[in-house]
């Protein structure tokens, strides 16, 4: 992902200031003999996040991070953020397509809180080498459905609390990434799903994403950067 992001950014004119993998050592001293760049943008591991996110902001450096997986220190970071009146946007997805998945699935979810004879199940399907389960993409639909229905968050490939948002995850070969959200009945069933074909379309995101962000302060979404909220 790191590699497409390049790519995308060379390809729309931007510079590449510098380029840190997972190795040591930590970002905090790797930064110190560097010149700082305009915007980072941070898709390592998700045991890497936390640290290189507080790491730039530290630096006075604008970050974008598409890591997932690392959601439980998301609002420390966020905190950290707004304590030093730095620049943070985190995503689960940067796609278009998904990102509109996100606004349907809020707006379907208001709409069929108020037939309880449908419940929800989300499925989500990648590639071998993905490393979280759930994708970050799938437990922010499931975080949407659960704050609007009042439940208790999600279960993992199981459906024995129904207070909890079902989803079901797999990983084959060659799979860039499918989501799905459907609401079940006795009756009938209701799917909103997203096909990705490449990951280039992630990339893309992420770069959009730190154009945007550039000269601002604050905490952003892609729904600030798509202009979705409505």
């Amino acid at each position: 992902m790191g590699q497409m992001v390049e790519r995308v950014a060379l390809r729309r004119g931007h510079l590449i200031a510098a380029i840190k993998d997972c190795a040591e050592p930590p970002l905090s001293v790797w930064l110190k003999d560097k010149p700082l760049p305009d915007v980072a943008l941070e898709f390592t591991a998700p045991q890497a996040a936390f640290t290189n996110v507080v790491a730039c902001l530290e630096a006075g450096i604008p970050v974008v991070c598409g890591t997932t997986g690392w959601y439980s220190q998301v609002q420390e970071a966020e905190q950290i953020c707004r304590r030093l009146e730095g620049t943070l946007l985190v995503a689960s997805n940067f796609s278009i397509g998904v990102n509109v998945l996100f606004e349907i699935n809020r707006l379907l979810t208001s709409l069929m809180k108020k037939f309880p004879q449908y419940t929800p199940t989300l499925r989500e399907t990648h590639h071998t080498a993905k490393k979280d389960m759930p994708s970050g993409t799938a437990l922010s639909l499931a975080a949407d459905i659960a704050e609007i229905c009042g439940k208790k968050g999600y279960q993992l490939n199981q459906v024995s609390d129904p207070e909890k948002v079902p989803v079901f995850a797999s990983r084959v070969p060659g799979e860039v990434g499918f989501h799905e959200v459907i609401w079940t009945s006795e009756m009938d069933q209701l799917i909103i799903s997203h096909k990705a074909f490449s990951r280039e379309a992630f990339a893309e995101g992420a770069v959009w994403a730190a154009e945007f962000i550039h000269g601002k302060k604050g905490l952003f979404t892609m729904r600030d950067v798509l202009g979705l909220k409505f």
